[in-house]
C-alpha cells in the first residue's frame, strides 16, 4: 500500500473526509512542549477507506476486531537512545503524556530498547515505603531496530501499540481488549502427569537468576507478522519490566529465534502447545544447544492469547503465544503460577484482583483474570509488600506470586548449566542496522550474522591476560582469532602461543607484538573483519551481548 496515496487521496476528498482524520490538539496540560514527541500524528483516511486500499501488514492489522483505531504517524526512531530522557505523545483524542526513561538496554540481533514512566503524584503525598513510584495507568516501551519501532503505550489505563509499516511510518493502534481472545486455558495439559513435583518455600540462596528464554515461531505467525522479532524482543523487555516492578530477582535474556517449519492448519491452540512440548524434537535440539531454560512459541491460532505448562519442571518450560503482551503471564504458569484463589488452597500462588463494590481504583494483576466490569491488568505480579494508591498488591497468605517466583527461580535458571559465553557485536554495523555478531563458518571463515541467529558455537571466550586467546568452541574444535596483516580479513585458526597476544578492553580488539598494537574493525563495507592501525572510531568498537 503506498502512503502517498492516502495523501492524494485526502487533497481530493477536501474537509469531507478530514472530518474523519486524527487530531493532534492537546488536552492535558501536564506535559511540557519542551519534551520531544515520539511520533507526530498524521492525516489519517477512516477505517472502511483504509481498508479499501491496504494491503499487506497494514491489512492484517486492519483485520483484527481488537485494533479498534489505527492512526498513521510519522515516528522517529532516532529518539530511542541512551541519551534520550524523557518522550511524550500526543494520541488522536487529543490526550498528551510524558514519560521518564527508566531503562535503556542494548540487546541482541541490534534492537535497542526504551523503556518510560510516569511518577506516581499519589505517593508525593502518600510516601509510604511500600507505595509504589510510577502511575501504572502510564507506560511507554519501544524496541528499535534501524528505522523500525515496535511499542507498547499505555495512556490512562487505555492500551495502544505502535507498529511499523515502512520508512519512518508507523501505525498507531488503539487497543479495545474487550475483543481480545480469552487470556488462556487454566489447564492445557496434553498428558496426565503434567503435574510439578517441584515443591518449595525456601528463600532464594543467590541475590539475581538469568533464565534464558528460546523464542519459536511457526509458518503462519511468521507470515502474518513481518516484525515479529522486533514484537518478541519487545514482549521479553516487558516481561523484565514485571519481574523489576514485582521485586522479583529475575532477568530473562534471549536465547534466540527459531524459525520453525512447523504448520499450524486445522490444530487447536492446545494442540499446538502439546506440539511444541513434546512432539517437535528440532526444538529440543535447539533448546539443547542454545541452554533455553524456557522456550515459548508464537501462533497465528487466536482461539486463546496464550496457554503456559506448569511449572517448574525443565520438560514442562513450554508456552505458546498469540498475544505477546501475555508473555509474562504464561511464563507464570511455567513456575506454577495459577489464575484465582478457590479460597479453599492454602497456597500462594495466585493473582490478585482489587475489585471493591465502589470507588474509582479497581486493577488486576498479572495472573488474574479479568473482572466484572472490568479491571485493567497492571505491570505487576501479585506482592502484598507493594500498594497501589494505599491498596496492597495481594495477600501474604493466598496472592504472592512475587515470593513463589523468588522462591522457584533458581530451580527454572539451572535446567541447564550456567551460559558463560558472549556475543561479540561491531558497534559500527549495529548503527548500520546490519549483521554485526562474528561468527565462524563451516569452512573456518570468519564474518558476520544477525545476532539473534547465532548459537552457542558462536559465542565468544577470553580472559585478559598476558597470554589473552579470543576463541569459540564449536562442538570439539577450538579455533581461535588471529591477525594476518593490516589491511586483511581476519582468520581463524588453531590455539597456539602465535594467537595469544590479544587483547578486548575499552571497547577495541588489539593485537600486540614487538610494542606495536592493531585493531580489528567491522564497518558496512566488507563482509569480514579487518585489523587497522588502532584509532577511536566506531568501525573499531565492539561491544559485547549476552
Amino acid at each position: 500500500m503506498k502512503i502517498s496515496a492516502y495523501r492524494a487521496l485526502l487533497v481530493i476528498a477536501g474537509c469531507a473526509l478530514l472530518a474523519a482524520c486524527s487530531s493532534s490538539t492537546p488536552l492535558e496540560s501536564g506535559t511540557s512542549s519542551a519534551v520531544t514527541q515520539l511520533f507526530t500524528l498524521e492525516p489519517t483516511p477512516d477505517r472502511s477507506t483504509l481498508q479499501k486500499t491496504a494491503t499487506g501488514y497494514l491489512a492484517t492489522l486492519l483485520a483484527n476486531p481488537a485494533n479498534e483505531e489505527i492512526t498513521l504517524v510519522d515516528a522517529n526512531a532516532e529518539l530511542i537512545n541512551n541519551s534520550t530522557q524523557h518522550l511524550a505523545v500526543t494520541l488522536p483524542d487529543g490526550k498528551t503524556a510524558q514519560f521518564n526513561v527508566r531503562d535503556f538496554t542494548s540487546m541482541a540481533g541490534g534492537y535497542e530498547g526504551w523503556v518510560g514512566y510516569k511518577p506516581s503524584a499519589w505517593k508525593l503525598n502518600n510516601p509510604s515505603p511500600a507505595e509504589i513510584d510510577f502511575d501504572p495507568r502510564y507506560y511507554l516501551s519501544i524496541v528499535r531496530h534501524g528505522t523500525q519501532l515496535v511499542g507498547n503505550l499505555i495512556v490512562d489505563d487505555q492500551r495502544y501499540q505502535l507498529e511499523y509499516l515502512g520508512g519512518r511510518q508507523h501505525a498507531l493502534i488503539k487497543i479495545d481488549s474487550s475483543k481480545l481472545p480469552p487470556e488462556d486455558s487454566q489447564d492445557p495439559k496434553g498428558h496426565a502427569n503434567e503435574v510439578s513435583t517441584v515443591k518449595t518455600n525456601l528463600p532464594p540462596k543467590s541475590a539475581h537468576s538469568t533464565i534464558r528464554l528460546l523464542f519459536v515461531t511457526t509458518k503462519q505467525s511468521r507470515a502474518k507478522n513481518p516484525n515479529y522479532r522486533a514484537a518478541l524482543t519487545l514482549g521479553l523487555q516487558d516481561a523484565n519490566q514485571i519481574t523489576k516492578n514485582s521485586q522479583v530477582a529475575i532477568t530473562y535474556e534471549l536465547a534466540g529465534f527459531m524459525d520453525a517449519n512447523h504448520d499450524e492448519t486445522g490444530k487447536d491452540f492446545v494442540t499446538l502447545l502439546n506440539d511444541l512440548t513434546y512432539r517437535m524434537p528440532e526444538v529440543k535440539v535447539v533448546r539443547d544447544r542454545v541452554r533455553a531454560d524456557l522456550v515459548s512459541m508464537l501462533v497465528a491460532n487466536n482461539e486463546l492469547c496464550g496457554g503456559g505448562k506448569p511449572g517448574p519442571e525443565k520438560h514442562l518450560g513450554f508456552s505458546a503465544i498469540y498475544c505477546i503482551p501475555s508473555l509474562s503471564h504464561e511464563i507464570g504458569h511455567n513456575f506454577g503460577m495459577s489464575h484465582s484463589w478457590d479460597g479453599v488452597s492454602n497456597a500462594y500462588t495466585h493473582g490478585y484482583q482489587y475489585k471493591p463494590a465502589s470507588g474509582s481504583l479497581r486493577f488486576r494483576t498479572q495472573m488474574a483474570p479479568e473482572c466484572s466490569p472490568v479491571c485493567p491488568r497492571q505491570l505487576f505480579f501479585s506482592n502484598p509488600r507493594l500498594s497501589y494508591q494505599g491498596q496492597a498488591l495481594g495477600t501474604v497468605a493466598n496472592h504472592d506470586v512475587a515470593r513463589a517466583m523468588n522462591e522457584r527461580r533458581e530451580t527454572v535458571e539451572n535446567f541447564y548449566p550456567p551460559f558463560t559465553g558472549k556475543r561479540i557485536r561491531s558497534v559500527e554495523r549495529a548503527k548500520l542496522g546490519l549483521p554485526a555478531c562474528l561468527t565462524v563458518t563451516s569452512s573456518d571463515v570468519l564474518t558476520f550474522a544477525d545476532c539473534g541467529n547465532i548459537s552457542e558455537g558462536d559465542f565468544w571466550y577470553w580472559n585478559n591476560n598476558a597470554l589473552t586467546t579470543i576463541r569459540v568452541q564449536q562442538g570439539d574444535v577450538l579455533s581461535c582469532l588471529q591477525w594476518t596483516a593490516n589491511g586483511e580479513a581476519a582468520g581463524m585458526g588453531a590455539c597456539s602461543g602465535l594467537r595469544s597476544n590479544f587483547s578486548f578492553a575499552g571497547g577495541m580488539i588489539k593485537f600486540s607484538a614487538l610494542g606495536i598494537s592493531n585493531c580489528m574493525e567491522g564497518n558496512g563495507r566488507s563482509a569480514s573483519p579487518k585489523f587497522s592501525y588502532c584509532y577511536d572510531r566506531d568501525d573499531a568498537r565492539w561491544e559485547t551481548i549476552p
